[in-house]
């Protein structure tokens, strides 16, 4: 009975999703990945306290004004660094809120720790940004037609061995690893010097335990990934490639750890990946092409998305792995 009532859920949220669409994927295949999805969706939504709490920020946070977040934050950062609130997080909380939200925010009312509430719903906040799930309470999935094209563009098969190089996005691997069967999924994790989290805690906050067996983190403090032998039939760059200081680098290193047969996925964004982060300036195909060239990459495919464009590679000497 619990799984006709599954499918049945499944089967509403793909008429009202589908509907009107076009999509890469026959009825009988949506219909499964959706329901595989909605599984995952409950996963993400995890304790109803975090869930509500998150519910009231998401709608806080869409009454303010973006644009100048960033300049807000580096002003609370450096005035009150060296002052009387520095050694006092509550009061420093209050005044960040205070210049974020407003006085009469609920949020600042309460004194409401909303990076440990962003910290507790990370991968539901994760599968918004990346369009899958609603942004506000009750967090309904939100399936597209360009997430369909999107998954047919990576052309995954069984047993697959996979490289997030760079973790962009936390819910891309549970995603890919609900979808596909049999997939072996790796995050590199580049651990800065000034990062205070042990390994033990940053498996924690980056993985879920339900895909531990599936899904491996490297940790690294450089862009090599130690102890890495293995070559890998996807690599993606989960982060916009615009975001990159060195993007050649960036490349050349990744493709490095790409089998001869191999594709290496990257993506342009065509709007801010989430509030409060500056647009960088996209490159033009030629200095793609430069780049790819440099990093011994050549495209063979691209796909145009609302959001993001995503650019699929191979190697340019598919001689050696």
């Amino acid at each position: 009975m619990n799984s006709l009532k599954s499918i049945l859920f499944s089967f509403t949220i793909f008429i009202d999703i589908l509907s009107g669409q076009e999509n890469s994927f026959d009825s009988f295949d949506s219909l499964d990945l959706i329901n595989k999805l909605s599984i995952l969706r409950t996963e993400f939504l995890g304790d109803s306290n975090d869930l509500m709490a998150y519910g009231v920020v998401a709608i806080e946070d869409a009454k303010v004004n973006w644009d100048s977040i960033n300049k807000v934050k580096f002003k609370i950062k450096y005035h009150y660094t060296d002052y009387t609130y520095y050694n006092d997080p509550i009061n420093l909380n209050k005044i960040l809120l205070n210049k974020i939200y407003g006085e009469n925010s609920i949020l600042t009312k309460l004194n409401i720790d909303v990076g440990e509430v962003k910290r507790q719903n990370r991968f539901l906040i994760s599968s918004i940004e990346f369009g899958i799930i609603d942004s506000f309470y009750p967090f309904k999935l939100k399936i597209t037609s360009d997430f369909f094209n999107e998954l047919k563009f990576y052309e995954i098969n069984s047993f697959d061995t996979l490289l997030d190089y760079d973790i962009g996005y936390l819910c891309f691997a549970p995603i890919l690893c609900s979808i596909y069967p049999n997939i072996h999924f790796n995050l590199a994790f580049y651990n800065s010097s000034d990062q205070y989290l042990n390994d033990s805690e940053l498996t924690n906050l980056l993985t879920l335990d339900k895909f531990s067996t599936i899904i491996q983190l490297i940790i690294t403090n450089s862009n090599k990934l130690h102890g890495v032998n293995s070559h890998f039939d996807k690599i993606f760059i989960q982060i916009p490639l615009e975001y990159y200081y060195k993007p050649v680098k960036t490349l050349k290193e990744a493709t490095s750890y790409l089998k001869k047969n191999g594709f290496l996925y990257f993506y342009q964004n065509k709007s801010p990946a989430s509030k409060g982060l500056d647009q960088a300036k996209s490159y033009s195909p030629d200095k793609i092409s430069n780049h790819l060239e440099k990093s011994g990459l050549k495209l063979i495919e691209k796909l145009e998305l609302r959001t993001k464009t995503i650019y699929k590679c191979i190697k340019t000497d598919t001689s050696i792995d």
